[in-house]
């Protein structure tokens, strides 16, 4: 996630540099070790009259935080923006949003490859579109939530265009319902595929990050009608990226793809089984979903798959690191998940027993799963507050002001600070449970537990059978 640092706009616009370095400083400070904030996002849908203080606040940003990057959204991403804002963005990041519209999701890949165009290739990130309209708060109309395919098609059109990253907005905001609610509750089965999709594409993706868009090599299929086929190139490793794509939302797609005659004799390896598919590149593809395939010589696609499975073993070790930071924390013996992890280091950066490397990762992540669930009273907890979230969640659409139930909001009004106090409450039980505080914080959780109870029979008792979406 970025650190939403808007402000520094106005601030450099009205003081200068001082008064930005003023203002974003202690937010530097703050999240300087903090791994999971990669950047700074300093403005959305700003026009080019703003470039001179965008300019100045990402040049102030990269003086006091050199490892992040700065993040600006475009009003309207034409040439003439794309010139003026070019020496100061070490990247793009634009949003674009198609559902309800009257685009289709497939419109995300000639999106991408129109900026990669404009833009001669320069790093570009995309905003996608997981969001609609609310079913309980008013809003503008037409924002229509995209299912699994259409979320599918996307991902995978925006990187067969070009774009170098994929952001999906998670919690509700702006009176539209995403892929959570503010308890961590999915809303629906979209997170649940943007977790399936990260994991198959994370470390394919990092392989990605140097590739541009070809826009000189044509590829060919026999499926034009309902299939994309981007074509990427890694100029300092002279490795070409195929992404299949399949448009069609409803229906699964098979498809042969056709190489140009100048890759003859090139090797060809799916991205995501690791197998070589050279003998011929015969594609099947479920509604809106993708496959990424590498082409080279036998020793580039080699170092591929090392890679990639290197990638992969990396990926698990860092998603590992949050629970393992937790059972540090509570005092557990993680001395054997800790072996296995290194074992499982060594054989990366060694290059090589990948399939004992992935058993240790494996079991390093089922050892930890374990610890934790049997840590007492980490896990008694943990089980309360989960409890109070997914019970608060149900009543969360009507705890806005907005809501579109004029008699719900007057019927809620004495009831909407304190559920938001609660929620707080809760918010801030969590982290010391994830940091180990355990001081008094099984009697504060039962405590809460015990107010959310009575707090929600007096929620239901009022709304006496009110529907909460109208």
């Amino acid at each position: 996630m970025s650190a939403r640092v808007r402000p520094i706009l106005q601030h450099f616009a009205q003081g200068g540099a001082d008064a930005a370095c003023a203002y974003v400083k202690p937010w530097v400070d703050a999240i300087a070790d903090d791994r999971a904030v990669i950047g700074y996002d300093i403005g959305d849908e700003q026009p080019i009259l703003e470039c001179w203080a965008a300019s100045g606040a990402a040049s102030i940003l990269a003086r006091l935080d050199p490892t992040r990057v700065s993040t600006l959204n475009f009003a309207h991403f034409q040439p003439a923006n794309i010139e003026a804002f070019k020496p100061h963005l070490c990247l793009y990041l634009s949003d674009n949003y198609p559902l309800g519209s009257g685009n289709g999701a497939e419109s995300l890949y000639k999106w991408c490859y129109k900026v990669a165009k404009e833009s001669n290739n320069k790093r570009h990130w995309i905003v996608l579109q997981t969001f609609g309209d609310s079913r309980s708060r008013q809003w503008r109309p037409g924002a229509i939530l995209p299912n699994v395919a259409e979320l599918r098609l996307m991902t995978f059109g925006s990187i067969a265009g070009g774009a170098r990253g994929v952001i999906y907005y998670t919690f509700n905001w702006d009176r539209a319902e995403t892929l959570a609610d503010q308890w961590c509750n999915p809303l629906n089965n979209l997170l649940e595929e943007v977790a399936r999709m990260g994991e198959r594409l994370i470390p394919i993706g990092r392989r990605l990050l140097d590739a541009e868009v070809d826009f000189e090599t044509v590829v060919t299929n026999d499926n034009e009608d309902h299939v994309i086929v981007g074509v990427l190139h890694a100029p300092k490793r002279e490795v070409h990226y195929l992404v299949v794509v399949n448009k069609d939302i409803k229906k699964s797609q098979t498809v042969n793809v056709i190489l140009p005659d100048a890759w003859e004799g090139r090797r060809v390896v799916d991205l995501t089984s690791l197998k070589d598919v050279s003998s011929g590149l015969e594609v099947s593809l479920l509604p809106g979903d993708g496959h990424i395939y590498t082409i080279g010589s036998a020793e580039q696609c080699r170092v591929e798959v090392d890679t990639i499975r290197a990638n992969r073993i990396e990926e698990s070790l860092r998603v590992m690191t949050a629970d393992m930071s937790t059972a540090k924390s509570w005092g557990l013996d993680v001395s054997k998940v800790l072996h296995l992890q290194q074992g499982a280091g060594k054989s990366v950066e060694q290059g090589g027993g990948f399939d004992v490397a992935e058993e240790h990762v494996h079991r390093a992540g089922e050892l930890l799963d374990t610890l934790l669930a049997k840590c007492e009273p980490y896990a008694s907890i943990r089980a309360w507050l989960d409890r109070i979230g997914q019970l608060m969640g149900k009543v969360e659409p009507v705890m806005y002001d907005d809501h579109r139930d004029d008699e719900i909001v007057k019927i809620m009004a004495p009831f909407r600070q304190l559920y938001w106090q609660c929620h707080t409450r809760w918010a801030e039980a969590y982290g010391l449970l994830l940091e180990g505080q355990r001081e008094g914080l099984l009697s504060r959780v039962e405590e809460l537990a015990g107010y959310s109870e009575m707090f929600l029979g007096d929620v239901r008792n009022a709304l006496v059978g009110r529907p909460m979406y109208p």
